[in-house]
């Protein structure tokens, strides 16, 4: 079998201005295929002009993107601990919690994971606060009741979506319980056989 025009050459070049005539290459004869230069894009803007056929070596710097990641605090102990929570809002530790700094105003989705108890036979209602600081209960981004019972024992998950503007935030963890002078508490225990408390903040 003979096959004719397999010897022929096969060139490339850049498009030029003028739209080119269309070339098919089937073997027969010499052909000239333009060949368009490339444009990398990175999140819709352009990131450089590639030329393939450019007679100099060309550079094409692409910004690099941090990627966004989950910052976790979490509170624990070789043995168990337990934090009494009364009718005053209190941290439930100094310093626990999450520090943010977002370049322009982002959305959290925070996550606090405990164990909680209330071992009376009285039912106590257990509202749980997200504070603006790490060291102090006095102001909060968010307050949610997150557990009612009496001789009872949940671990609970509480989940909150903050929107922060740009700049440095602190988000603390306070409890209290309803204010009603019966005497009895919830407790929240960690470490040890307990669970480990968690909080931890997700950029959406």
């Amino acid at each position: 079998m003979t096959t004719t025009g397999l010897e022929a050459n096969l060139s490339f070049q850049h498009a030029t201005a003028t739209a080119p005539s269309s070339h098919i290459y089937n073997g027969a004869s010499t052909r000239s295929i333009d060949f368009g230069k490339l444009t990398l894009t990175k999140g819709g803007a352009t990131a450089g002009l590639y030329a393939p056929l450019s007679s100099e070596n060309q550079t094409i710097d692409i910004p690099e993107t941090p990627i966004p990641s989950t910052t976790v605090a979490s509170l624990t102990h070789a043995a168990n601990q337990s934090f009494t929570v009364d009718e005053s809002a209190t941290l439930i530790s100094s310093g626990f919690g999450v520090s943010l700094n977002p370049a322009s105003s982002t959305s959290y989705l925070v996550e606090v994971q405990f164990w909680c108890e209330n071992d009376t036979s009285n039912s106590e209602v257990l509202t749980l606060s997200l504070t603006q600081s790490k060291s102090s209960a006095s102001s909060v981004h968010d307050s949610a009741m997150v557990f009612e019972g009496k001789a009872s024992k949940a671990l609970i998950v509480y989940r909150k979506v903050l929107t922060l503007g740009a700049g440095s935030h602190e988000v603390g963890l306070a409890f209290n319980i309803e204010d009603d002078d019966d005497g009895n508490n919830c407790l929240i225990y960690y470490g040890g056989d307990y669970p480990d408390i968690v909080m931890s903040a997700q950029p959406l």
